[in-house]
């Protein structure tokens, strides 16, 4: 890794083959040209404190002095190494003006292909004697396993053979309308514990410990494994059975929204509509935005929404939230831009219990009796049908997802799961059936649908409470 000449790096494998260390001498080495200047990035400033910045006073002593407050190793001519770390879309933003001639990720598998992807606009130099560089390690799990895969032709239909710089093109369409076109190298270099001389000479039994991992685990963090499975959150997830074509969505078809709200991080906006004779729910639009106003969402809500009846848009809990100053939410300020369009939407605050909320999304991605899934997802929802499948197991909680991966797309659904309603298969009759017949299985097999029941032959009925008043529902006209 550190004599590679490619201008993008990946050495990935097994834990404890010093690949860390690597990348720390890697950014040593590049302060030897004027001007240079390095960041070293972990997802999480905690996993810093307590490995490579510790790690670094072994390995620079003598060679610079460390600046505690600011995280950085300072050197001769204003040169110096700085440790950052970017957990949020906002930490991620505090880099805009910031400017380096080498980066170096630890552990990137933790980070999003939108994230790592944002700090090659953050490598360039003046100095024309120095190559810009950006370097990476990673062990073959956690959320950015997938991405990392296919960046580095490790798995999928190109893979190619490890420890060979590949060159690839980009082209650059000039303000002038002149298209040019660039190159740069690419390589991964796999690094097994086997490989690193001071544990096998100095604690062999490293070894034994990793052995008690589990299988996939051991298979993951001791031989580098790739193809070992780690743990899909969403075991039921199949692209071939939830993804569906396109199709008109019949007037009379039952039209929900759900978005989970961010600013800097995405906003997800998801459209549900159910079909009555089968109860089946089919997510058949979606969008994907970010650094985008409330006030701005909801226009946009209403503009892709035109001409269609929305019957409830599920909203996330935070909306709630008074602004101290004003005493507006941002749900008040949505309703008002609504109000001045002309519109007006039903709105329920969704359910935000996270573990009820992942069952009952499995419970949309099972199949029913008829072996057809309860929920299928238009293929031009891009978003979501490539959020599902990358989702992994938090390490810390089992019953949940990993927070750190792109969930937005999967918590929009988790929303509406969560909050529509109890999801139901309808029974079919052929047509000519005994209308006594329909009648008893009206009385023994209603359906709730909240405030009411629906029954087999279409009617509603409204629930009555125990004082005797009606408990009308919005979804009851």
């Amino acid at each position: 890794m550190i004599k590679c000449p490619a201008f993008e790096v990946l050495e990935a494998g097994s834990a404890g083959s010093g690949k860390s260390d690597d990348l720390l001498i890697s950014a040593l080495m590049s302060m030897q040209w004027s001007g240079a200047n390095a960041l070293i990035l972990r997802r999480k400033f905690v996993d810093l404190e307590r490995s490579l910045i510790q790690r670094s006073h072994v390995l620079f002593k003598g060679r610079g002095h460390y600046d505690g407050q600011h995280k950085r190793w300072k050197f001769a001519e204003d040169r110096f190494i700085e440790f950052g770390h970017c957990q949020t879309q906002k930490d991620v933003d505090n880099y805009y003006s910031a400017q380096y001639s080498f980066i170096g990720i630890d552990q990137v598998e933790q980070f999003l292909l939108d994230q790592y992807l944002f700090f090659f606009s953050r490598v360039r130099t003046t100095n024309p004697e120095i190559r810009c560089k950006i370097m990476s390690t990673a062990n073959p799990v956690g959320v950015g396993k997938n991405w990392l895969a296919q960046r580095f032709w490790i798995k999928g239909d190109d893979i190619r053979p490890p420890n060979k710089a590949y060159v690839v093109k980009e082209e650059i369409i000039l303000p002038d309308g002149e298209k040019k076109e660039f190159e740069y190298y690419r390589a991964y270099i796999p690094s097994l514990v086997f490989d690193n001389p001071y544990i096998m000479k100095n604690d062999p039994q490293y070894l034994m410990r990793l052995s008690q991992l589990p299988e996939s685990k051991r298979k993951a963090l001791m031989y580098g494994d790739w193809n070992a499975f780690e743990g899909a959150f969403f075991m039921e997830w199949n692209e071939r059975t939830h993804v569906c074509e396109p199709f008109d969505i019949p007037l009379n078809w039952k039209r929900s929204i759900s978005f989970d709200w961010g600013y800097s991080d995405p906003t997800c906006i998801g459209w549900f509509a159910e079909n009555p004779h089968t109860g089946q729910i089919y997510l058949y639009r979606e969008v994907k935005i970010d650094h985008t106003l409330d006030i701005d969402v909801a226009r946009l809500i209403a503009e892709r929404s035109e001409g269609e009846d929305i019957y409830c848009i599920f909203y996330p809990w935070d909306l709630d939230f008074k602004n101290p100053q004003t005493g507006i939410s941002m749900k008040e300020r949505m309703e008002d831009t609504w109000r001045d369009m002309g519109k007006r939407y039903y709105l329920k605050v969704a359910n935000k219990d996270r573990l009820n909320g992942w069952s009952a999304v499995r419970h949309l991605l099972s199949l029913r009796e008829d072996k057809k899934p309860r929920m299928q997802v238009f293929k031009t929802c891009k978003y979501i049908v490539d959020s599902f499948p990358i989702q992994v197991h938090d390490s810390n909680n089992s019953e949940d997802l990993d927070t750190l991966g792109d969930d937005h797309g999967v918590d929009c659904v988790r929303y509406y799961a969560a909050t529509y309603r109890g999801f139901y298969e309808k029974k079919t009759y052929e047509l000519g059936a005994d209308p006594k017949v329909l009648a008893q299985e009206a009385r023994k097999n209603p359906i709730d649908v909240g405030g009411a029941y629906k029954m087999p032959n279409g009617e509603y009925r409204m629930k009555i409470e125990r004082e005797g008043n009606p408990k009308f529902n919005w979804m009851v006209e």
